[in-house]
């Protein structure tokens, strides 16, 4: 008898932090779980060293080493059993109701997704500087200001998944896999932080230097779902702008993100009172983080921070949080 549930667990190597993730999925309450670890280590020998109940099951996949993230989950979702699927990092953890609540959702929806907390390496808490989605609604439009959803919090109809999923060596897999398909999805969105995102210095994403030619297919993406939204201009420069304000960039006039930031909230003041208002926090963070990023004149600089003066408490906060762990 198929398993209610199949999370796909791909990771590159076995550590304290991976043995954590195990246990907090063994750990969930009220569903049956198939566990498809996809080993893509050097040594391709890993055995889980951990108590199962009946509730509980592993299947593990070889990659044959070194395949990376896109190869390794096509190669877990080739053996999908469950009708439901969801995703998994091998340092994170994760809500013991997560799965239960989500499986749920999935009633009425197509994808269901939760809100994620992250942690630092030691499991102390602390948020995005980038800010973060706590409206009671989900849009795609927030796609547009970085991979907000679109993340391991995932649970979906299998069917959803083998039909829209794609896989490839390129940047940011889930981002644009959300840019290319949330705007044809039903989905269902939980604002409960169930998922726990570690931060943490041995992390790929920590360590690796991303340049910026490594997100032109994630633009491309982009400007699809920005023109879908009645967005004009939605050039490179505002997307390396709003939707990844950390990279350093350099400018001197601040007209070209102004106006198209009026246009993202016009948008999204039509979606409700609860998105317009997390769509502006989200807007105000990128005019302080870009004042802080860019090496743009000083009235620039000014402007951005004048713009953005709401969100600069909830932002040194955030960064003395995350500065502490």
């Amino acid at each position: 008898m198929a398993s209610e549930i199949d999370v796909l667990l791909p990771f590159h190597r076995s550590d304290s932090y991976f043995d954590d993730a195990l246990q907090s999925l063994v750990s969930s309450n009220g569903v049956k779980l198939r566990i498809v670890l996809i080993d893509d280590t050097p040594q391709q020998n890993f055995t889980p060293k951990i108590s199962l109940s009946n509730n509980f099951k592993i299947e593990i996949v070889r990659t044959g080493g070194g395949c990376g993230y896109g190869q390794a989950l096509k190669l877990g979702s080739e053996i999908i059993e469950s009708s439901a699927v969801g995703l998994f990092n091998s340092d994170d953890l994760v809500h013991p109701d997560r799965f239960k609540r989500q499986l749920v959702a999935l009633e009425r929806s197509d994808l269901s997704i939760t809100g994620m907390q992250r942690i630092s390496a030691r499991g102390h808490r602390f948020s995005s500087l980038s800010g973060e989605i706590h409206s009671k609604r989900y849009d795609p439009l927030y796609l547009l200001l970085g991979s907000y959803g679109a993340n391991a919090t995932w649970l979906m109809h299998s069917s959803w998944w083998k039909n829209n999923s794609f896989f490839d060596d390129e940047e940011c897999l889930d981002w644009r896999i959300g840019l290319k398909t949330f705007l044809k999805t039903n989905i269902d969105w939980n604002p409960e932080k169930l998922y726990l995102y570690r931060r943490h210095a041995r992390q790929v994403t920590s360590i690796k230097k991303m340049p910026e030619e490594s997100l032109n297919s994630v633009f491309l993406e982009w400007e699809n779902v920005a023109k879908e939204n009645g967005l004009a201009n939605s050039s490179r420069n505002i997307f390396d702008m709003v939707a990844v304000p950390w990279l350093k960039k350099k400018f001197t006039d601040t007209n070209e993100i102004k106006d198209w930031s009026l246009q993202l909230l016009e948008n999204a003041r039509g979606k409700g009172p609860d998105i317009y208002e997390n769509t502006l926090e989200l807007v105000r963070r990128r005019y302080l983080r870009l004042a802080l990023a860019t090496s743009g004149n000083a009235l620039a600089r000014f402007r951005l921070i004048r713009d953005g003066k709401e969100e600069i408490s909830p932002l040194l906060r955030d960064l003395v949080l995350s500065l502490r762990h």
